[in-house]
């Protein structure tokens, strides 16, 4: 069964899955938190509020 929904909602939740896996990551496994992480992340959040603007 196929569900159809709104695309920018979808692709809400998949950016958003992201940056959830980089936090679990940085606190359960304790990965390292480098500068480049940090971009990445910022640059993330940044496309997610784009996307909510509409």
């Amino acid at each position: 069964m196929f569900c159809i929904g709104n695309v920018s909602e979808v692709a809400l939740i998949d950016k958003a899955s992201i940056l959830i896996t980089i936090a679990l990551s940085i606190l359960l496994l304790h990965e390292q938190f480098t500068w480049k992480i940090v971009l990445g992340t910022i640059l993330m959040m940044s496309g997610l509020f784009v996307l909510t603007w509409k």
